[in-house]
């Protein structure tokens, strides 16, 4: 066992990165995956999205609990 998956998926067309232990492998779809180097600029975006959902997602909460105090107790 290496650390890693070697499952072959698709290819990033900006970075055209492969399996190895420094890259960061996406699940597009089962059971494609994507590869990725840290400073892709598509998983850069992704991350940032990925960022931004779960702060929308806190801020709704927050919001949720504020409004709806019986429904969050």
């Amino acid at each position: 066992m290496q650390g890693w998956a070697e499952t072959e998926g698709e290819v990033c067309s900006d970075c055209t990165a492969g399996p190895s232990p420094k890259n960061a492998c996406v699940g597009v779809g089962t059971p494609y995956q994507m590869w990725h180097t840290p400073d892709c600029p598509q998983y850069v975006i992704m991350r940032i999205n990925w960022e931004a959902g779960s702060r929308r997602v806190e801020q709704q909460q927050a919001w949720a609990e504020e409004v709806f105090p019986a429904a969050n107790a």
